[in-house]
């Protein structure tokens, strides 16, 4: 089923409030190789670099699901 406007729109005001990108800047040589590297561990670029973030926080990172975002909502 295709995402309606509304939910369209619901979920980029929802990003734009609670996401933040950070990014990086590589030779591109360096870029592919870290790609695939990622897809050789059958793992994202993303999903390596949020776990070196992790790491470097020493906690977990936030995962809120839908579910909290509604309970977060409603009060």
């Amino acid at each position: 089923m295709p995402m309606t406007d509304k939910k369209r729109k619901t979920d980029a005001a929802w990003k734009q409030k609670n996401i933040k990108t950070v990014a990086c800047r590589l030779y591109r040589a360096d870029a592919e190789a870290f790609r695939e590297y990622a897809a050789a561990q059958g793992r994202s670029v993303n999903d390596l670099l949020r776990e070196y973030v992790a790491g470097c926080l020493g906690r977990p990172l936030e995962r809120r699901t839908a579910v909290e975002d509604e309970l977060e909502k409603d009060g």
